[in-house]
């Protein structure tokens, strides 16, 4: 334990393979992941015209993880790597219109329990031409799409749980504004 005191020091590395975590990762994992890691955010054009972008950021040691992450998706966009303040981080960028609107917002949406779904919330109001309608189908692992696969369900019960439905008094949802 050299340098912090009471923090043990590991390798540089995740503790499974890019292939076991690709395996492994569930979309319950990953909106997890997001609610911790994750930025629903902007960027500008060099014409001033803002962007919408998702960010997910970790130390570099994890980058197998957001690579799966990434390849959960079917993404092509690089995981970046830089450095900063004397820490090295792993980072992916999603700023692509149609991946936004078609795979994130569909993926994220009333599935987000903290704080960070009134984020994404906000972000929406921003650029509102993401919520549409119109959506492909979502990444692979989706558990059971029909009941009949989903062991001891009845024919017409879904697999998926409901949305979380938080009420809160003097509040209706869509109505939060910044």
């Amino acid at each position: 334990m050299a340098g912090n005191k009471g923090v043990i020091e590991t390798e540089n590395r995740t503790f499974y393979t890019g292939e076991e975590i690709a395996k492994m990762l569930t979309p319950e994992y990953i909106r997890g992941l997001f609610e911790g890691e994750g930025t629903f955010s902007n960027d500008r054009r060099g014409n001033g015209e803002r962007i919408p972008c998702v960010t997910l950021k970790m130390h570099y040691r994890d980058k197998e993880l957001i690579e799966g992450i990434r390849d959960y998706f079917e993404l092509r966009n690089k995981v970046y790597e830089y450095t900063h303040g004397g820490r090295h981080y792993a980072m992916l960028i999603i700023r692509d219109i149609p991946t936004l609107k078609n795979t994130v917002v569909p993926f994220f949406k009333n599935q987000l329990l903290g704080h960070k779904g009134v984020q994404f919330e906000a972000w929406l109001r921003m650029f509102p031409y993401l919520n549409s309608l119109h959506h492909r189908n979502l990444p692979r692992k989706q558990p059971y799409q029909n009941a009949m696969d989903a062991p001891g369900l009845e024919p017409g019960t879904s697999a998926m749980p409901a949305p979380l439905q938080m009420r809160v008094p003097g509040f209706e949802p869509g109505t939060f504004r910044m």
